[in-house]
């Protein structure tokens, strides 16, 4: 075997010309799946979006995907001017909701220690992970809620 070569594939080289980092990250899903489905365990994730509105304007957006029959929320955002008039709550209740009857046994999430860590145990998630100074001086936090 001759020694491997390394190349680093950055969002800035796009831009450039250099092989595409979608390209990539395709590819290696791709073979992560061959070897889940070898050992019993085939990706089946489902992406979705729930979408609050007031009037005909989006106030909240809830993101994520649901494999192995656990929901993960990827985003949670709600636009300056509709915060803290319950939306993110509501979304994370119609997100339950769907885990429910999508059969999960759970949701986990993650968020940083500056983004509001007492929303989440508010609506009965309990903090399961913790990686320091992600950024310098604060913490990134895992939450999850066994349904």
């Amino acid at each position: 075997m001759s020694e491997p070569s390394y190349a680093i594939r950055m969002g800035r080289d796009e831009a450039e010309g250099n092989p595409s980092i979608t390209a990539a990250m395709d590819q290696a899903l791709a073979w992560l799946d061959a070897h889940a489905i070898e050992s019993g365990y085939p990706f089946k994730a489902e992406d979705f979006a729930l979408v609050a509105r007031i009037g005909e304007d989006e106030a909240g957006i809830l993101t994520g995907l649901v494999n192995y029959r656990w929901m993960y929320i990827k985003l949670l955002a709600i636009h300056p001017e509709h915060r803290r008039k319950g939306l993110g709550g509501g979304l994370l209740e119609r997100a339950e909701k769907l885990a429910r009857a999508l059969d999960c046994i759970g949701i986990w999430l993650d968020t940083y220690a500056f983004q509001g860590p007492d929303f989440y145990p508010r609506h009965g998630f309990v903090e399961c992970g913790r990686i320091k100074d992600y950024p310098l001086g604060h913490d990134r936090l895992f939450f999850e809620k066994r349904l």
